[in-house]
């Protein structure tokens, strides 16, 4: 009687990044984390700035995107070695 041999199959889901931390395996140090999510500014800030000065917003009311996280990409990085795993850019 000859062996039948079945290889298992690991199917893994791709990783959507957003403002929320995610549950995942780090690719760096292979342990599963929950990442540490950092707001920076990115080019919808910019966008929303360059805006508000040409609506006349320019003393200082221009620089309120910077202030609002909403408006800032999202850096998602490992807590045990610091390696940035994924980004949600805004924009």
């Amino acid at each position: 009687m000859a062996q039948i041999h079945q290889a298992t199959v690991f199917v893994q889901q791709p990783i959507h990044f957003r403002e929320d931390p995610v549950s995942m395996t780090c690719p760096v140090c292979q342990n599963q984390i929950v990442t540490s999510t950092t707001y920076t500014a990115g080019t919808l800030a910019w966008v929303i700035c360059g805006i508000l000065i040409l609506i006349g917003l320019w003393l200082g009311c221009c620089l309120i995107p910077f202030c609002l996280n909403g408006c800032k990409d999202v850096a998602h990085t490992c807590p045990n070695c610091q390696a940035q795993v994924g980004k949600y850019s805004r924009m």
